[in-house]
């Protein structure tokens, strides 16, 4: 690409877009990190045992990305295989 073309205005728009749904939809997951010494305090109980939960559903997290990513593939395969015939052979 020798002819390198500046963003555009619209590009630069719907990369802050993002950055900010991203930013506004990550509070929520991120949150617990801040209130963990509050639910501690209440349940009295060690810290461990109050970030478990949080721990196990971050991990739950990754592990459904990760196996819906493989299930949408495959669905895309068998369920639209005229989409998968143009990327692998170059049409």
């Amino acid at each position: 690409m020798s002819d390198a073309q500046p963003e555009s205005p619209y590009a630069w728009a719907r990369l802050f877009a993002a950055l900010l749904l991203s930013a506004i939809g990550g509070v929520g997951m991120w949150s617990v990190i801040v209130v963990l010494p509050a639910v501690q305090a209440e349940f009295g109980v060690a810290r461990s045992a109050a970030s478990l939960p949080y721990t196990a559903t971050m991990i739950c997290f990754g592990l459904t990305g990760w196996l819906m990513n493989g299930l949408f593939s495959w669905a895309e395969r068998r369920l639209m295989p005229w989409r998968h015939d143009r990327e692998t052979h170059g049409r």
